[in-house]
């Protein structure tokens, strides 16, 4: 057998595409905007609903993040 057609493919994240990263910060806008701790925003990337958890710093910026969108295979993260 040839190995080469054996050996797993690594499969690209949607969130280390542009488009991922591009619908990440779309989506912490929208959350940081409202001053929003968690809630549920939409996705640019699949136009579907992204859950989302944030904590800020004191002057307004995004200190933790975590989330995911409902969307199987869409972005999801966490830092």
């Amino acid at each position: 057998m040839n190995a080469i057609a054996e050996a797993p493919r690594a499969v690209m994240q949607m969130i280390d595409t542009a488009a991922g990263k591009q619908a990440r910060a779309t989506v912490l806008k929208a959350a940081q905007r409202l001053g929003a701790a968690h809630g549920s925003f939409r996705c640019s990337a699949c136009r579907g609903r992204c859950e989302v958890e944030v904590t800020y710093k004191r002057d307004g910026s995004v200190k933790h993040s975590k989330g995911a969108c409902r969307t199987p295979g869409c972005i999801a993260w966490e830092d």
